[in-house]
């Protein structure tokens, strides 16, 4: 009997201290997401005065892409050849001068394609397919804004969406490590037969835009609190830049938060070391004289092809106009379909 009420009291005991685990840190969660919502909402007002966002990109020839160092970086990274499965086989990364309607018909077709390889010269098909690292980038800059408490408005996607890969798709010679590592390096000979759409389709071309990717080595403080302790991390910056941390995957960030015109505050409920991942943005005004500099030594027609300003506070008078002119045209159509079937029940 004494051995049943030991087992009866060590379960009781064990699920006494679950249950107050559980709800120790169902407490605790609810502390820190009332701290980190104090947080923002007494942050975010306070620099709600600071200016805007802005992100400028760039296309640029791959050879000159040094020419724009300090002020316009590569948007992603050199493009890997191929996955490690080997099944997928990019060639090189493209930029399509295309509508946007235009390109959805050429990601269907398939193009004839021939590389030299040492010599000898062997036939290929290949296919444009969509270069997603732009998405990821482009998810990861939102998610920054989110979490250092930043309102974003709007972005022009228009050449994001024009990056897209080659992928080779067919081919009968013997690929290998060192074949597909000297088509990446450009040892190889590639020429593609794009038809009508050849001139449309620019290779060698980088995208770059005002934002270096970097990390910055940060301050630590921990904060105790009642139940447990926090850790502040502060981040000093420039003052021709403005810096968003990208640690988003980081579930143990609570907010970001701006203390003074060059200082971030970064809060956690771990300590997740004082080393990290930032956007830096590079002011619209260096950007500009970048290119005004260009322009007068007669360059940048050499090297810009298309500049898009993405300005974070763009209207939303365009997009409320179209949303009214489809619902006017919605309307008419009712109307006259309407009409059209009262005459076909008269008959």
């Amino acid at each position: 009997m004494n051995r049943e009420n030991e087992i009866f009291e060590k379960e009781m005991l064990g699920k006494s201290l679950r249950e107050m685990f559980f709800e120790m840190n169902v407490e605790m969660q609810e502390r820190f997401l009332e701290i980190k919502n104090k947080f923002l909402e007494a942050r975010i007002a306070e620099n709600s005065a600071n200016e805007d966002i802005f992100v400028e990109t760039v296309l640029v020839k791959k050879k000159n892409t040094f020419k724009m160092d300090g002020v316009f970086f590569p948007v992603v990274d050199k493009i890997d050849i191929l996955n490690d499965s080997y099944e997928d086989i990019y060639l090189e990364n493209v930029y399509l001068n295309l509508d946007l309607r235009k390109i959805d018909e050429v990601l269907e077709r398939e193009f004839l394609g021939w590389i030299d390889v040492d010599g000898d010269n062997y036939e290929i098909k290949v296919r444009i397919v969509k270069d997603e690292r732009y998405s990821d980038e482009i998810r990861k800059l939102h998610n920054s804004f989110e979490l250092n408490g930043k309102s974003w408005k709007t972005i022009n996607m228009a050449h994001f969406m024009r990056c897209y890969k080659i992928k080779l798709s067919k081919y009968d010679f013997e690929v290998g490590r060192d074949v597909l590592e000297k088509i990446q390096g450009g040892k190889y000979e590639i020429t593609y037969d794009f038809e009508e759409i050849q001139d449309k389709v620019l290779r060698d071309r980088e995208l770059l835009w005002n934002i270096e990717k970097k990390k910055i080595i940060s301050t630590i403080f921990v904060r105790p609190t009642k139940i447990d302790v926090s850790f502040e991390y502060t981040i000093n910056f420039e003052d021709n830049e403005q810096i968003l941390v990208s640690n988003h995957e980081n579930e143990n960030i609570l907010c970001c938060y701006y203390s003074g015109k060059n200082k971030l505050n970064i809060i956690s409920k771990k300590n997740t070391g004082d080393i990290w991942d930032v956007f830096s943005i590079k002011p619209i005004e260096k950007c500009r004289k970048m290119l005004e500099i260009y322009g007068k030594n007669g360059e940048i027609k050499k090297i810009i092809f298309i500049l898009q300003i993405l300005e974070m506070r763009v209207s939303l008078i365009k997009f409320k106009r179209k949303i009214r002119i489809l619902e006017v045209v919605h309307f008419w159509k009712n109307i006259f379909w309407n009409m059209n079937l009262q005459r076909m029940k008269s008959y």
